[in-house]
Order: C-alpha cells, then structure tokens, then sequence
C-alpha cells in the first residue's frame, strides 16, 4: 500500500476516487450539441487535473504516480472517441492535449511499457 494512502486513510482515496467519475461525465459532456457545455466539461478537466497536480497532499511522486494511474484508463476513452475529439474546437481540444499529457507526465515507465505492449498486441 502507498504511503500517502495508509497516512491519509479513507479521507485520501474518498478525495481521490471522485476524480475519474468526474472525469467520466465531463468527457462526455465534450460531446454536447450546446458549445458552452462543452466549453465548460473541457474546462473542468484541466482544473481537475490541476487541483490533483498542485494540492500540497499530493507532491510526493508515488502520489503523483497514484493519480495518474487512476486517471490513466480514461486516456484509452479519449482515444476511442477520436472523431468526437475532431469536432472539438481548438479551446477543446488544447484544454483536453494538456490533461492527457498531465496524465502521462506522472506515470512511471512500467505502466506506460505495459499500456503500450497491450495496445499493440
């Protein structure tokens, strides 16, 4: 087990867990006829990303590795979903490059050697 998650407990993996669900239901958002729910679901993932990024609780690198292991699976819904990422507009699509790059930034090799050789299997 972690360390931030048996110092923190419950309390840290309920502050956690929320994210990706959130994550979830605004990625689906992107794909909303009305453009200012689009606008907006882009604009909470990157602040979801960032508030993860910059807390104070989380600047340890196996809490930053965490997250982003948490976060990782959605990447692969991002990129199923490609033709919907086209219709986005540049805002969009910026708002939604940094999250995944924010996403892969905090990742250990491993995680990402074994997404890769799983994806291209």
């Amino acid at each position: 087990m972690r360390d931030g998650a048996a110092q923190g407990g419950a309390r840290w993996v309920r502050a956690t867990d929320g994210g990706p669900y959130l994550f979830k239901r605004s990625f689906s958002t992107l794909d909303h006829d009305d453009l200012s729910q689009r606008a907006k679901a882009a604009r909470i993932l990157v602040v979801l990303i960032c508030k993860h990024e910059f807390d104070a609780r989380y600047q340890k690198s196996e809490d930053k590795l965490y997250i982003a292991q948490l976060y990782f699976p959605l990447i692969g819904q991002i990129l199923d979903e490609m033709p919907m990422f086209y219709n986005l507009n540049a805002v969009e699509k910026r708002e939604v490059l940094v999250v995944i790059l924010q996403i892969i930034r905090n990742l250990d090799d491993m995680t990402l050697i074994k997404a890769w050789q799983q994806r291209v299997a």
